[in-house]
């Protein structure tokens, strides 16, 4: 038994060993910890003009993950400078009526992997900082506070933020007169399903609502400036599928769907009403932000035949 005890002693010794050894080896082959920008460089950022938006500035953390780090970022105009020599059309430097920092200072803990630094804009004076085609750009650099961990090269912690507004729509994705024309027949009493998809150029952060209406008066108003006699599609032979449409939070799209009713289309003396049809769908309406104008109406041709 004594025997036994020994050798057992040993081999959990020499398991031990083995394990600490390669841990160690493990450890040596891994970098150090280091921070660098998640997108360093020239940057174009949208920026969507609903009063106040914000530019975050991601800071990556690579290594083994035993060091906390203390960065610190600043607006630097001598990067602007910099950047415009290699330039054709240089930019010229964001006012500070313009933005704000949310903090100039953050900590990563030895976990921490990511952290990121936030630039607060004044989305009108934005808009009127750009009016004449001013380029303009917000170039930043962090910095390593104190030797709390090594930092990488140079351009990995510089940033030429260059800020593109735009306004926040929603938009019909296939706008305007759609080329293929839809075959209904007569012994389709049930109905004929017809599908499109509106979107926005943003992502939502709550449900938004929003309106479709068939739009008769369209293509009466495109007969009298083309000199076309188009027939529209009644709005009472459409049932749309759904009153309470919206785009899902944190969601860009949603298919919507309208019924065709072939048994509403007739005659005054009760006869299937045969022919050509055009279908404007209109967004008429949505509960935040606009309509883009040129992409709010989708025109359905519609061709209605006997069997």
């Amino acid at each position: 038994m004594k025997t036994i005890s020994c050798r057992y002693f040993q081999w959990i010794f020499l398991l031990f060993f083995f394990t600490w050894g390669c841990a160690e080896n493990r450890w040596n082959d891994m970098e150090p910890d280091k921070v660098y920008l998640a997108k360093p460089g020239l940057q174009e950022v949208n920026v969507y003009n609903w009063g106040t938006d914000s530019i975050p500035v991601y800071v990556i953390k690579s290594g083994i993950g035993q060091q906390n780090a203390q960065l610190k970022i600043e607006v630097d105009p001598t990067l602007l400078h910099k950047y415009n020599r290699t330039l054709s059309e240089p930019y010229e430097l964001l006012g500070d009526q313009v933005y704000s920092l949310v903090s100039t200072t953050v900590k990563m803990n030895a976990d921490d992997y990511r952290a990121s630094f936030s630039f607060l804009l004044n989305t009108e004076a934005l808009a009127t900082a750009l009016a004449g085609g001013k380029k303009l750009a917000l170039p930043c650099r962090v910095y390593v506070v104190g030797a709390s961990i090594e930092k990488a090269d140079e351009p990995v912690m510089e940033a030429l933020l260059v800020p593109n507004l735009k306004e926040p729509y929603i938009r019909f994705d296939f706008p305007g007169i759609q080329e293929n024309t839809v075959q209904v027949k007569a012994d389709q009493a049930d109905g004929f399903w017809i599908y499109s998809k509106v979107s926005t150029n943003y992502t939502t952060p709550n449900q938004l609502p929003f309106e479709v209406v068939v739009d008769e008066d369209f293509v009466h108003q495109y007969n009298e400036e083309n000199g076309t006699n188009l027939v529209p599609m009644p709005a009472s032979a459409v049932d749309m599928s759904s009153t309470d449409w919206f785009i899902p939070a944190k969601g860009t799209v949603r298919q919507i769907a309208c019924k065709l009713l072939p048994d509403q289309l007739v005659k005054p003396d009760g006869s299937p009403a045969y022919g050509e049809y055009w279908m404007p769908l209109r967004l008429a309406s949505v509960a935040a932000n606009k309509i883009n104008p040129s992409a709010e109406i989708q025109i359905f041709r519609i061709e209605y035949t006997e069997n």
